[in-house]
């Protein structure tokens, strides 16, 4: 056998047989992918082909497509100008696990002229919409009306800014 260039199909198959006469687990082996007959004579068997065969019998075996049910399009609210308003029905909370295994994100459902959208929450829109979600309770209401303004930035400590909004209910 020439190794400077590629082996053939044939001239690895008559190596693993080589070999396989003389170790039994290798025989086995040979077998078992159908290289040899009982005789140990060689199949002429395309291998690409037979691989093909084997990925079409793994895949037939699943027929029934998974249809997703219909699912609500999430619009978030998002402020970007000083002084913008979003005026709506606040409905209370919902738990979103967006990144896998880093916990639960609360946001805010809010319908905006009967459309519902999501507000994400920050430090200060958790303890203001958390009294909302209070205030639904007490009066044993399914929404409250609400008027959320974009009032700035608070600037934090290492730089970062946080957004601070006033809340207004009816």
């Amino acid at each position: 056998m020439n190794y400077k260039k590629k082996p053939t199909k044939l001239e690895v198959m008559n190596t693993l047989v080589l070999f396989g006469n003389k170790n039994p687990k290798i025989y086995k082996l040979i077998k078992t992918f159908g290289l040899v007959d009982e005789a140990g004579v060689i199949n002429n068997i395309n291998i690409n082909q037979k691989k093909q065969e084997n990925m079409a019998k793994q895949v037939s075996k699943f027929k029934n497509e998974v249809e997703s049910d219909s699912y609500e399009k999430i619009a978030f609210i998002k402020f970007e100008t000083e002084g913008e308003i979003v005026e709506g029905e606040f409905l209370g909370s919902v738990q979103i696990d967006f990144k896998a295994g880093k916990g639960a994100e609360t946001i805010y459902k809010i319908n905006i002229d009967g459309t519902p959208h999501y507000l994400p929450s920050n430090v200060q829109l958790n303890n203001k919409m958390a009294k909302l979600e209070k205030i639904m309770k007490d009066s044993q209401a399914d929404s409250v009306e609400v008027q959320i303004t974009f009032t700035g930035f608070e600037k934090l400590d290492g730089g970062k800014k946080a957004k601070q909004f006033q809340v207004l209910t009816a």
